[in-house]
């Protein structure tokens, strides 16, 4: 079985290698906003005079989440004890730990938010609880919890498990189960914690898998708010361009930014696509129909802005079109071509209208026409551009198809294979080699390599993964036959099971750190019952290293 896994894994690499140095990769159609190319500059804020601010800031207090190790339970202040370290936007759908009556604890559904980073309490209407005299409300005081309202504290007793009665237990919080937050009852030499369950509810228990999370009454500041909009104000849309109302906030979605600000100088300011879109007046865009449609940008409910929509048949004057695109044969009609059309309507073609406006549209293969079609590959420059009623000549369009090149052109690939009998007659056995030579396109590409890390990966096994990866990185850093540096970027991951003791319980920069520099800056970090190596963040662009490195 080690052979066989070390041979499948080394056949992965190869296939990497040949990826990296050989076969032709493709070339992947970016959509860009708004027709805007993905290399245009980035919008800048808005001026300090178009802000407008939508809440103030002041002070308030709440119950917070707390995430600090260090923590420690205070004499006299409030807690809450949730089911829950999670964000659920307001909705109820937490569970707080509650005294019901008598020596019965029950559970009550609260809900939690972010407030400025940090994770609170909220009322079953999502503000932000505060109230110190609750159901679910414990105060900590001479080393119990006690319930804010009565005289009854929380005790696990071996016989009704956790319930609140007269007499308590002393409780402490204990920070030393991992980074996970756990409570503890001493009770002659033994401990149980509050634990959570659908089927259970909140009950006590020896162990800690189902724990729960404390929440810490607090002080917190809520800062001033502040929002602004940029971008296009002016939108003129050809009559039955578009299918619906919503597909006309969709364009203008792609043409606008709303931005969001926490200080009066808006230095912190960052763009959001929270808004939403309200009629200032009358109806809402129709697409079908000419007319005005002053549509209103509210950001939190407050109108930041005013956008206007005309529809309108009026013919635009100019109308340009980039003068060529190309598009593969047989695609279909929302195939892009890689042009525009853009149509100018002036302020006196267009009732309302305060100054030229322009609309631009990509073009697509189905807005391109000619009198005998488009059945095989060629450039055809007797083309028409329609879109709406507007029409443009003339245009050209190139058609083409893929065609692999033909070895030894660049990008190209001979596959051989051989056969060679072994005694063939006498055992039936034959010596087959397969082998491929490609010709490389010295185009970039990314690789990751995912390493199993868990525990039947024992140490013959890593030794040769370690050595194949150690071997990867110095090919892919050979130079190009002609001596230029191949465009190649790396990234690497590993995966385990869900143990943290013993030693597999490494991250990937313990294992590799010392051969591949690449490795370093990776962390361990967990989601429900499985755990993951992964890196700081989500693998993208900023995860990986050139080869050299």
């Amino acid at each position: 079985m080690k052979n066989s896994l070390v041979t499948k894994f080394m056949a992965l690499l190869v296939c990497a290698i040949m990826v990296a140095g050989i076969l032709p990769v493709a070339a992947i159609a970016e959509s860009t906003r708004g027709g805007v190319s993905a290399d245009a500059d980035a919008p800048t804020p808005p001026s300090s005079d178009e802000w407008k601010q939508i809440a103030s800031g002041g002070f308030g207090y709440g119950f917070k989440l707390v995430d600090d190790s260090s923590f420690s339970l205070t004499s006299g202040n409030y807690y809450i004890i949730l089911d829950t370290n999670r964000n659920t936007n307001g909705s109820a759908t937490a569970h707080a730990l509650s005294w019901e009556s008598g020596d019965s604890i029950s559970s009550t559904s609260v809900g939690t938010k972010e407030v400025d980073g940090s994770l609170y309490v909220t009322t079953g209407t999502g503000e932000v609880f505060s109230e110190t005299s609750s159901a679910y409300v414990w105060q900590y005081s001479a080393g119990k919890l006690k319930h804010s309202g009565a005289e009854r504290y929380l005790y696990y007793d071996y016989s009704s498990g956790l319930i609140c009665n007269k007499n308590g237990n002393d409780f402490n919080y204990d920070n030393n189960k991992g980074p996970y937050l756990s409570w503890t009852f001493l009770l002659w030499t033994d401990s149980r914690y509050i634990n959570y369950s659908s089927s259970q509810s909140f009950y006590g228990s020896e162990n800690y898998n189902n724990r729960t999370y404390l929440y810490e009454h607090t002080e917190y500041t809520t800062p001033p708010i502040y929002a602004a909009l940029s971008g296009k104000t002016d939108f003129v849309v050809r009559n039955n361009a578009y299918s619906s109302t919503e597909d006309i906030l969709a364009m203008i979605r792609d043409n606008i930014y709303v931005w969001h600000s926490k200080t009066s100088d808006h230095t912190d300011a960052v763009l959001t696509d929270d808004y939403t879109f309200a009629a200032a007046g009358g109806s809402s865009p129709q697409p079908g129909t000419n007319g005005t449609y002053p549509v209103n940008v509210l950001y939190k409910g407050v109108t930041i802005g005013t956008i206007n929509v005309y529809v309108t048949s009026a013919q635009p004057d100019p109308v340009t079109v980039s003068p060529s695109g190309r598009v593969k044969l047989g695609a279909s009609g929302s195939a892009l071509v890689g042009s525009t059309m853009t149509m100018t309507y002036s302020a006196s073609s267009i009732s309302g209208l305060s100054e030229t406006v322009t609309e631009t549209v990509p073009v697509t293969f189905g807005m391109v026409s000619r009198t005998d079609g488009f059945d095989e590959v060629g450039i055809y420059t007797d083309c028409t551009v329609t879109y709406a009623g507007v029409t443009y000549s003339p245009f050209t369009l190139e058609v083409y198809s893929v065609e692999y090149p033909v070895y030894p052109n660049p990008g190209s690939v001979s596959v051989n294979k051989t056969g060679t009998g072994i005694d063939w007659y006498q055992t039936g056995l034959a010596n087959v080699e397969l082998s491929a030579m490609g010709i490389p396109e010295n185009r970039g590409v990314d690789i990751i390599v995912m390493i199993d890390t868990s525990s039947s990966m024992d140490n013959n096994r890593m030794t040769a993964v370690r050595q194949s990866l150690v071997n990867l990185v110095a090919y892919l850093n050979t130079p190009n036959a002609d001596g230029t540096a191949r465009d190649v970027r790396m990234a690497i991951g590993d995966f385990s099971d869900h143990s943290t003791q013993g030693i597999f319980a490494y991250t990937l920069a313990d294992r590799f750190g010392a051969d591949l520099p690449i490795s370093t800056g990776l962390t361990f970090s967990d989601y429900s019952q499985g755990k993951i190596y992964t890196g700081a963040h989500a693998i993208n662009k900023e995860e990986y290293s050139s080869a050299e490195e």
